[in-house]
């Protein structure tokens, strides 16, 4: 019932972004003579016509085929009904508020009429017990101008799974990643290829443009990742749109995955918030366009499965520390440059304790197959992006030795609350722990961490270790990558709580 009530909704409903599909009858001929153009009437409401003139009686008269309150919903009806052909139809446009490009519109005309043809639309009775998602798309970048050398307009159209054909317009590059999303979303259902589920066209001269060929790129290998690799795993996509970062994600349930896309005002902020996992296999993909990323690259692109691989990269005021786990996921760690060396010979000690760990507790772990579980690069990027990775060995270096001879070792023990929160306890400079308190707690915490500190040299609140004996889910204790996550997590509250406090 529900199935069908969705199908007689979806033929007979009417919205402004909807599109009718058709003529009231079959088999109209492609038409010699075509016009679009714009009407104001007495009460100031615009539209558009598409007409033809014919000869009645001798008299030159106009027959009027349809109507449509945007320049838009014209051009795709002309296309879904197939009255236009290419050498064959003359279609004048008066175009009245925009500045379109008719020879781009005749072109447009003819490439939705092949590629947006509503036949091509595959539904199944499934799809209308769901809310609709589009199945097959055609984004149109800057169709009102004739001018625009970048993103000034777009038009996402789409036939949905109700067999709707539908439209949105956007203003901004930023809209790109909704756009995609739903793109994305679509086609992880019809498990379409990426020529049949997207299509891209632009006015001149964006048509032409870096930008242009970058759009198509970015979807195109989001397509990749999400789509056409059936990997079973956490997939994270990295892009940047109008200055902004943003990270696609997958999530899975019981009954469907879906790709969701999160902004980051920083840089920072989206590397933290890259390396949040639990334990599941991790895959990764980067905008091929964006050179700035390659750092990142180069880092998935040299993961092994059977080890623990950290990074390390100064800037002018931070250690940058990466961290590549058994299972692909990269963790990532800013500390200041007091710090550095102390901190990787602590991350080090963490990563040989968390492998011991695991391997205990999950001796099938390919960490288990290697003497060699940790190894640690340097990590360095010249001004034109390009990366190289030098392995060091931390034994031998001065500053990490001198760090590992007074350090202090601090435990982490994490206790899973009743409401889902996570509390935490960890072990003090006498060897004793401390009680369990949680994130209401923390600027209590991080003020008492300070005085300690202060008073026994060597000690930190760089974790070295991580206790999972309470946490009860097996599945986040068989991996490093849960420790690795919580040890960002507890050390970021700390950290921020420890700059307020002397604030």
């Amino acid at each position: 019932l529900k199935g069908i009530t969705r199908k007689i909704h979806s033929h007979f409903s009417m919205s402004a972004d909807k599109l009718n599909k058709s003529l009231s009858f079959k088999g109209y001929p492609q038409e010699k003579l075509l016009t679009v153009e714009f009407v104001r009437d007495r009460d100031g409401r615009e539209f558009w016509l598409l007409s033809k003139r014919i000869i009645v009686k001798n008299y030159p008269a106009k027959v009027i085929f349809h109507k449509d309150e945007t320049f838009i919903g014209i051009i795709v009806w002309i296309a879904m009904n197939r009255i236009f052909q290419k050498d064959y139809t003359r279609l004048e446009i008066q175009s009245g508020i925009h500045a379109v490009d008719p020879n781009y519109i005749r072109d447009l005309v003819s490439e939705l009429t092949v590629h947006f043809a509503f036949k091509r639309l595959q539904i199944q009775n499934g799809y209308f017990v769901r809310d609709p998602f589009p199945i097959i798309n055609y984004i149109i970048i800057n169709p009102y101008s004739k001018y625009a050398k970048k993103i000034e307009d777009i038009v996402f159209l789409y036939h949905n799974s109700w067999g709707e054909t539908r439209f949105e317009t956007y203003k901004s590059e930023l809209d790109i990643a909704k756009i995609a999303t739903a793109v994305i979303n679509g086609a992880l259902v019809t498990r379409h290829d990426y020529e049949r589920a997207l299509r891209l066209s632009s006015s001149q001269p964006f048509g032409s443009s870096r930008d242009f060929d970058r759009v198509n790129t970015l979807l195109k290998s989001m397509h990749s990742l999400f789509v056409e690799d059936r990997t079973p795993a956490r997939k994270r996509y990295v892009t940047m749109l109008g200055n902004t970062w943003f990270v696609f994600s997958n999530r899975k349930t019981a009954t469907a995955e879906t790709v969701v896309a999160t902004s980051f005002d920083s840089e920072a902020k989206m590397l933290f918030g890259l390396g949040m996992n639990s334990g599941a296999l991790a895959r990764y993909g980067f905008d091929p366009m964006i050179p700035e990323l390659n750092y990142l690259r180069k880092v998935t692109e040299n993961h092994g499965e059977g080890v623990i691989r950290i990074y390390f990269q100064k800037t002018s005021k931070y250690g940058h520390f990466f961290v590549c786990d058994e299972r692909g996921a990269v963790h990532f760690f800013r500390k200041g440059l007091d710090s550095f060396s102390e901190y990787l010979a602590r991350l080090c000690i963490f990563c040989e304790n968390t492998a011991k760990s695991v391997t205990v507790r999950n001796p099938s772990s390919p960490l288990a197959e290697r003497l060699k579980r940790i190894e640690v690069y340097r990590l360095e990027q010249d001004a034109r992006n390009n990366c190289s990775i030098t392995e060091i060995n931390p034994e031998l270096d001065r500053g990490v030795i001198e760090a590992r001879g007074h350090l202090v070792p601090m435990s982490l023990v994490l206790h899973p609350q009743p409401d889902g929160e996570v509390g935490y306890s960890f072990s003090l400079p006498g060897g004793a722990f401390t009680n369990v308190f949680t994130r209401a707690n923390i600027f209590q915490v991080a003020g008492e961490m300070g005085l300690l500190k202060r008073q026994h040299g060597g000690y930190s609140h760089f974790v070295t270790e991580v206790d999972l004996s309470n946490v009860m889910t097996k599945a986040y204790t068989m991996f490093t990558s849960f420790s690795f996550t919580h040890k960002n997590i507890f050390e970021m509250l700390i950290d921020r709580a420890l700059q307020a406090v002397r604030r």
